[in-house]
């Protein structure tokens, strides 16, 4: 099934500052990090994360960002396949014992370098 164009769904973000402990994966360039993309179960796999993904992308610039930062647990393949389709790349894979309680308790950090 086709996914309805972005402006058919109730949707919002708000650009903050990159956190603090993601700054040195920017390498001191103004950037976003997204803290969640959720998608209902309801309607995963209609390409709606991976259009919010891409909206963000085309926002940033206006925010001054030149890069997007993410990160998802290192097992959710779902959230890997839909950032790899909007074009994000993994930086680096931690251990993160205060916000993975479950797996592989890993943390895997990606990327996205805006105008390439």
């Amino acid at each position: 099934m086709m996914a309805k164009p972005l402006s058919a769904w109730p949707f919002s973000f708000t650009p903050l500052p990159c956190r603090e402990n993601f700054q040195q994966y920017a390498h001191s360039q103004p950037a976003i990090y997204i803290a969640e993309v959720v998608v209902h179960n309801d309607y995963s796999g209609r390409g709606i994360g991976s259009q919010l993904l891409n909206e963000i992308i085309t926002k940033a610039p206006s925010f001054n960002a030149t890069k997007i930062l993410l990160d998802r647990h290192e097992e959710n393949a779902a959230s890997a396949g839909m950032m790899r389709k909007a074009g994000f790349v993994e930086i680096c894979t931690f251990s993160d014992l205060d916000r993975r309680h479950s797996g592989s308790r890993k943390t895997t950090v990606l990327g996205f370098d805006i105008g390439r």
